[in-house]
């Protein structure tokens, strides 16, 4: 058994109301800075949990826990199993404005009211229901418990509910003068829609399979899995995914190389959706594929790896300008990515990096905009044992930057999503390395950390740092402390 819980309070600001101010090297206190949203607040909430059950037919041996005792312990040594598991999930996310008016509408915070233009409360809610049966078979290497081959496949039906806001009519109003920061906007006449819940149930089936193996000097492994849904809202969605792995030696470590193949359908979302501020149905989107092949080399022994891979997406789905959901029919994305994970240490100084390179043709920025060329992350530290070896502790510094994004998405926290800015609102935004100095301290089971994030603000040319996305800054430099104390060995 399983679970999972996460939820989440947030206060939305939508953004400062002048990006330029963060060029502007005087300048020196963000709180007096005018915002686009007063009072707006969202919510998140996630729960999950899992439940399965199975039965083992094998060989029954004895064995001995400690190398000398006398005392033996029957085990069972599965070679085949028959389960079931159940789980379930749900997601709700709410968006409260009590003041959508004050709102400057030039910024398309709120491209359109459809409800109500004095109160904004959107939610939408989605619980999936999963039943699986299943049945496996296992080889180990002599009475070992760790097999050598493994191969299962089941059938699954998942039920997913989802709840959102919907229209019954329509009512002509006049037109409505809202007040600006600076000025007095006049909105055309609009249409709003009287409101009534809608849930919609989806169903689907899917067969699943899984196989691996491997030699039985642990040398060479291989893995593949396949999903295939035959009925319901997914029906026709493939999953193909294959891997082989190549131990080479100890010292040296091993090579591996994996393809992934994907046809998906479009998010229930992502096909209808009504609320305030947005409204779209488009029920005909088709599937998505996105096909990755790729390999690399791993050396287990420092950590380090290297890889690329080749990404290709058709009929891929964006955030357009008005904040909508568009698929890109008929055109191929094609995406390269370069990895690499370099470890090194001397003694008791330990210095990890993390490179990522990412590469696409120059006609696919349209979709692809914000997607930064170079990323990179570094952490050097010093680990050492003090007081005589009692305490274990890091001290170190945790460097990360990125290149420049030429049209970087904007967030429309009325969905909670990232959209393409429109090509009058473009910001181009460029970055410096941002430092964070932490110290973190383990004494038997408890560990305390201490962060000074974005020790460097204020080095670069600005006082306020650079804009993370447009209209909102970087976090400034604050200090943190935390504290985690394990009750149980």
């Amino acid at each position: 058994f399983s679970t999972l819980i996460n939820s989440a309070e947030l206060q939305h600001n939508g953004g400062v109301v002048f990006e330029d101010l963060f060029s502007d090297t005087s300048f020196f206190r963000k709180t007096i800075l005018n915002v686009q949203l007063l009072a707006a607040n969202g919510g998140l909430r996630n729960r999950q949990w899992r439940l399965q059950q199975h039965y083992d037919f094998g060989n029954r041996y004895d064995s001995i826990p400690v190398r000398g005792d006398s005392l033996k312990i029957t085990r069972l040594l599965p070679q085949f199993r028959i389960g079931h598991a159940i789980s379930y999930a749900d997601n709700f996310y709410a968006y409260n404005d009590p003041s959508p008016q004050s709102a400057n509408p030039s910024a398309g915070i709120y491209p359109n009211f459809y409800i109500s233009r004095t109160n904004t409360a959107d939610t939408i809610k989605a619980w999936q229901l999963r039943n699986e049966v299943f049945a496996s078979a296992m080889r180990f290497k002599s009475k070992q418990n760790i097999p050598y081959f493994t191969a299962y496949a089941g059938l699954a039906h998942q039920f997913t509910a989802v709840n959102q806001a919907n229209y019954n009519d329509t009512l002509p109003l006049l037109p409505v003068t809202v007040t600006g920061v600076d000025t007095v906007y006049t909105l055309p006449p609009d249409t709003l829609f009287t409101l009534r819940d809608t849930s919609f149930n989806l169903n689907s089936i899917e067969l699943f399979a899984h196989f691996s193996t491997q030699t039985r000097n642990q040398q060479t492994y291989f893995k593949a899995r396949f999903g295939f849904v035959p009925i319901g809202f997914n029906r026709g969605d493939i999953s193909l995914q294959g891997q082989a792995a190549w131990f080479l030696a100890k010292k040296i470590g091993s090579l591996y190389a994996q393809a992934q193949y994907q046809l998906l359908t479009p998010d229930a979302t992502e096909q209808r959706y009504f609320s305030n501020h947005y409204w779209w149905k488009q029920p005909n989107l088709k599937q998505i594929s996105v096909l990755q092949i790729g390999g690399g080399f791993k050396h287990p022994a420092s950590g380090s790896s290297l890889s690329a891979s080749q990404y290709i997406l058709n009929n891929y789905i964006i955030w357009n300008g008005q904040g909508h959901p568009q698929q890109l029919s008929g055109k191929t994305i094609s995406i390269t990515q370069l990895m690499g994970n370099i470890n090194l240490h001397w003694r008791k100084l330990h210095f990890e990096n993390t490179i990522v390179g990412q590469f696409y043709p120059e006609t696919d920025t349209a979709s692809f905009e914000d997607l930064p060329k170079w990323i990179s992350r570094h952490n050097i530290y010093i680990e050492t044992w003090l007081f005589k070896k009692a305490m274990l502790s890091q001290f170190g510094l945790d460097i990360s930057y990125n290149t420049a994004i030429d049209a970087a998405n904007r967030f429309s926290p009325a969905i909670g999503q990232f959209f393409n800015a429109n090509t009058n609102n473009v910001t181009n935004l460029t970055y410096y390395p941002v430092v964070n100095v932490y110290c973190n301290i383990k004494i038997s089971r408890v560990r305390v950390f201490a962060l000074l994030q974005h020790a460097n603000q204020g080095l670069f040319g600005t006082q306020n740092g650079v804009l993370a996305t447009p209209a909102y800054p970087l976090p400034d430099r604050a200090f943190k402390l935390g504290l985690v104390w394990q009750f149980y060995d």
